[in-house]
């Protein structure tokens, strides 16, 4: 939101200069030729429209466009360059709440907010974390899509583990997540939530809990950070403590989404 002064009817040839306005808890972004400068100068070389963009301006603990609250300032961080095009981190108001359930055993334990990381399905792949939870949420769901193994066993006299597998884990219950959903069952994936790496989850823990803001629980939040096939980092939020558990463990989902 803002204004635009200094339009108006010229001579061919003649030279005036535009300014960008922006109101009160805005900031200019550029012109729609990509110009960035808020007052500049033009010659008049024919019809010519120039319109000015302006991006609302957040702090941190501020509600941000989705309903949640925003821990990141991207710019203020000196993280431009890594989370371009986004310019805030925001986090969801409350942990994904969702039924648990074994596929093929027909058993579910409904009504919680513990979930599992989750093992792979007989897929074996090399471990190369991001400091971008987007990008690890993306690659995990591209590994166990709907079926997460609950528990990694081949063990002679043991259950399969191919039969113990959910839909239901951390990564995927952040990339189907809906908002205000009383169930959040898993739609289908958008590119919109994803489950926070370590660095941003310890973001998250610093700017909200340490000030008593997003309403969170004292227990191990899952990051989507992997140590290796078998464990996967998390952090406990009555003190900051960072761990790595293994992926059948159940801890607290809190999805978060880069805003542009």
């Amino acid at each position: 939101m803002g204004t635009v002064s200094g339009g108006g009817t010229y001579f061919t040839g003649e030279t005036t200069t535009i300014i960008a306005t922006p109101a009160d808890g805005y900031r200019f972004v550029q012109w729609n030729d990509g110009n960035t400068e808020a007052s500049r100068q033009i010659r008049n070389l024919g019809t010519t429209n120039f319109t000015a963009y302006f991006d609302k301006i957040y702090n941190v603990g501020d509600i941000g466009p989705s309903g949640g609250i925003i821990f990141v300032d991207i710019e203020e961080k000196g993280w431009t360059e890594r989370y371009s095009p986004y310019k805030y981190l925001e986090v969801a108001q409350a942990d994904v709440y969702a039924l648990f359930s074994l596929y093929k055993e027909g058993s579910y334990n409904p009504n919680t907010y513990n979930h599992v990381f989750g093992y792979y399905k007989g897929y074996d792949r090399d471990i190369n974390p991001s400091l971008l939870g987007q990008v690890n949420t993306k690659n995990l769901y591209n590994v166990m899509k709907n079926e997460a193994v609950l528990i990694y066993t081949t063990e002679p006299g043991l259950v399969p583990y191919e039969y113990l597998y959910t839909p239901y884990y951390a990564a995927n219950l952040c990339f189907g997540y809906v908002p205000n959903d009383d169930d959040n069952i898993i739609s289908s994936p958008a590119d919109y939530w994803f489950l926070p790496s370590r660095a941003e989850l310890a973001e998250m823990y610093n700017a909200l809990k340490l000030n008593g803001l997003g309403d969170f629980s004292d227990e191990y939040y899952w990051s989507s950070t992997e140590y290796t096939d078998l464990t996967a980092f998390a952090l406990r939020f009555s003190d900051g403590n960072v761990t790595y558990s293994g992926k059948n463990e159940r801890y607290r989902v809190r999805p978060i989404r880069g805003i542009k």
